[in-house]
């Protein structure tokens, strides 16, 4: 990526930074693993409401998929959703209004007793495996002034597929697949959706797959300097997309 395109993405790296203190809590363990899982968005927003009053950000484990359907729930504080060993996350016509929020895998998982370090035969034995998958489809995510989404996955075979759903976010919208596996069919797959990232304080949208990424009919709008979004992959096709700018992307076919 070009360094003044990085350079555009250094101050919204700075306000995730503040979100990130949520992953340093379940690094640390001093963020319980629930004993049952969030069983719907609504049990996510509780979660985080009340991780939240005592240290300003909210965190959930979620240790099984989970598919969100028809929904319309408001998350009132920052919050890191952290995907556990083969969890996937998906939404289904559902509407969510957020504040800061984080999904991710982080680079490690928190053993099964939410301890920093292993306290039981079972969690000496435990170690990070599976592909974190999200899927939106049919929904709209959307903040306020000062929201961001940020997704971030560092496991091989990590997934991100947005289908007919509108994102918006006014600080910022980062979707990131950080590593890549063979044997995944696409790492980033868009279609017939809305990305909007539009304020005076917005850093714009940057979505990056270390593997394969498609866009089709999808509209990008931002009021980031240089007025487009960036799309970055190491193999990359779209088709009839607006607002955007690819370092390595290039027209599908009938593009």
């Amino acid at each position: 990526m070009k360094w003044s395109m990085m350079k555009r993405l250094l101050p919204l790296v700075m306000v995730i930074a503040v979100v990130g203190v949520g992953l340093t809590l379940l690094a640390t363990g001093r963020t319980p693993s629930p004993t049952a899982g969030p069983a719907t968005l609504g049990d996510i927003a509780v979660a985080c409401d009340e991780a939240a009053k005592a240290t300003g950000v909210g965190t959930v484990l979620i240790e099984n998929d989970l598919e969100i359907v028809g929904e319309d729930v408001v998350l009132s504080t920052p919050c890191v959703v952290h995907l556990v060993k083969e969890a996937h996350l998906s939404f289904r016509k559902t509407r969510l209004r957020s504040a800061q929020l984080v999904i991710t895998d982080s680079n490690r998982d928190v053993p099964p007793d939410g301890s920093s370090t292993p306290s039981s035969p079972d969690a000496t034995a435990y170690t990070p495996s599976g592909a974190p998958r999200l899927r939106i489809e049919d929904s709209t995510l959307t903040a306020e002034a000062g929201g961001l989404l940020f997704v971030r996955f560092l496991r091989p075979g990590g997934s991100i597929v947005v289908r007919r759903s509108t994102l918006d976010y006014p600080l910022g919208i980062n979707l990131l697949t950080s590593d890549t596996n063979a044997s995944a069919a696409n790492d980033v797959v868009f279609s017939d959706s809305t990305l909007r990232s539009v304020g005076p304080d917005t850093e714009g949208i940057l979505v990056s797959a270390a593997g394969f990424a498609e866009f089709t009919s999808d509209r990008f709008e931002t009021t980031a300097e240089d007025g487009y979004a960036l799309l970055v992959a190491d193999r990359c096709q779209q088709h009839q997309v607006s607002g955007a700018i690819g370092s390595s992307c290039f027209p599908g076919p009938g593009g």
